[in-house]
């Protein structure tokens, strides 16, 4: 897994986070019902951003076919999805909970705290990743917490149980704000040199 872990980019981004630990004596049976979740398909919002991926996924299949057809399925996929991020975002405003910056990657996440986390302790994540209103929940396991520079503690975690379908999603959001950010930093280069 730490060979593994070189291989993904860390992104920060603005999110929602809850942590809930996990008892040790309860790890096996919370990380079996985990699992159970991930595989059944696992609550709505699950549900939905996996139907969002598959419906990407035949959209992009379609590219060539009827334009027609294309421009509808386009446009019904754009409609969809906004209702979801309505959705979701209406669920974050009852929460009434501000969001935080954390660097999140395919394999772990990093955020800083006002609470020292155990060292190898379990925790239950739920991830709500700005501007996507992106749901990813997740277990995780505390690698470090360290003296903070902007908090009192910096708290460095490892997935230990993510759904495929939650990595590749996690995958996307960071390679979309990685090609964002060298976008912006080409830009006054090519303003200069144009």
């Amino acid at each position: 897994m730490k060979e593994q872990q070189r291989e993904y980019f860390r992104m920060g981004f603005d999110a929602i986070l809850e942590a809930t630990q996990i008892p040790k004596n309860d790890e096996r049976s919370v990380i079996e019902t985990f699992r159970d979740e991930v595989y059944s398909g696992g609550s709505l919002e699950r549900q939905f951003a996996a139907s969002v991926y598959e419906t990407d996924l035949a959209l992009k299949r379609v590219v060539g076919q009827s334009s027609e057809v294309l421009t509808y399925l386009a446009a019904l996929d754009r409609k969809v999805g906004l209702l979801g991020q309505l959705i979701l975002s209406q669920g974050v405003q009852r929460a009434q909970k501000d969001p935080i910056t954390i660097d999140l990657s395919a394999t772990g996440i990093g955020f800083d705290s006002s609470v020292a986390y155990e060292f190898g302790a379990l925790f239950r994540l739920q991830i709500i990743v700005m501007p996507y209103y992106s749901l990813f929940e997740v277990l995780a396991r505390i690698v470090h917490c360290k003296e903070g520079e902007e908090a009192d503690y910096r708290i460095g975690a490892e997935f230990e149980h993510i759904s495929e379908g939650d990595r590749e999603l996690l995958i996307q959001h960071v390679l979309d704000r990685q090609t964002h950010q060298l976008r912006r930093r080409a830009q006054p280069f090519n303003q200069e040199h144009g």
